[in-house]
């Protein structure tokens, strides 16, 4: 499942299909989480430009005060200014980052090296972040719950190899 809402782009994989880790397997449409980048990024040039203007006016009103003319309450209101630009870039750094995770979570990567069970979900659906997209089995086997007459069950012996088929797989043969 995604970790961020949107509209389904793409699904990369079929059923049955090997995956390796890492690998995209679907994809959300990107375009608002981009936008989103984009606009945290300009929050964040605006903040720091603020804060170049109040540490500059900060320090003036340091040396006018130094010098005795300004009074305590200017320097400790620029000082003030200061540290909310200050604050209010950190902010802005971490919308980025967090725009950013968010924009990376639009691909969906396998955990790892995996063959895909099922895809109930198509492109062009919305998905909510947390709702299953596909399913992945991953590990060494294949784990195949059957039915099998009595009349048979006698021949097959634990560890014994098999093929299996399914009908929602043509021309595919497990063993």
């Amino acid at each position: 499942s995604f970790k961020v809402s949107g509209t389904i782009e793409s699904i990369d994989v079929e059923v049955g299909q090997a995956v390796q880790k890492g690998e995209i397997i679907a994809v959300l449409d990107a375009s608002t989480y981009e936008l989103e980048v984009q606009r945290a990024q300009a929050s964040l040039l605006e903040s720091q430009s603020q804060l170049r203007s109040t540490k500059a006016d900060y320090e003036r009103t340091k040396k006018l005060y130094e010098a005795g003319d300004s009074s305590r309450s200017a320097l400790d209101n620029a000082r003030a200014a200061a540290e909310t630009a200050e604050a209010t870039t950190l902010a802005a750094k971490k919308l980025l980052q967090i725009a950013q995770q968010d924009l990376s979570y639009t691909n969906l990567r396998s955990t790892g090296d995996c063959q895909i069970a099922t895809t109930p979900a198509n492109s062009g659906e919305n998905s909510s972040a947390g709702v299953e997209v596909l399913t992945a089995t991953c590990g060494e086997g294949l784990e195949v719950k059957l039915d099998i007459p009595e009349s048979v069950i006698s021949i097959i012996k634990k560890g014994m190899d098999v093929e299996v088929t399914f009908s929602a797989i043509e021309d595919r043969t497990y063993q």
